[in-house]
């Protein structure tokens, strides 16, 4: 499943759509954007790209597309997390002209 979602984690678009646990996936990774960029800002490691998590039963990774929006991709754990961290670059970049 993917979303977008904006800074105050409402989801803008899902697919697909209408899935039930995209607005969880939503406010779970603009939490954890936030999270990750207060931690770096504390630690003065620059710039947060990407924030994955890798657990048991699935992985999420998301990326801010902009200032005000996100890209996040929740998937099996069995998925390959190496080839949905550079798709999920890749559309973040594309993305970025649109949003």
């Amino acid at each position: 499943m993917a979303i977008i979602a904006n800074k105050e984690a409402t989801t803008i678009a899902c697919e697909p759509n209408n899935h039930p646990l995209a607005d969880t996936v939503s406010h779970t990774a603009t939490a954890l954007c936030a999270l990750a960029e207060g931690a770096a800002l504390e630690l003065e490691c620059g710039a947060v790209s990407q924030v994955i998590v890798r657990a048991q039963q699935a992985h999420l990774v998301a990326q801010w597309i902009s200032a005000a929006s996100l890209l996040a991709v929740l998937c099996s754990s069995k998925t390959a997390v190496g080839g949905v961290i550079v798709e999920v670059a890749s559309a973040a970049r594309e993305l970025a002209g649109v949003l």
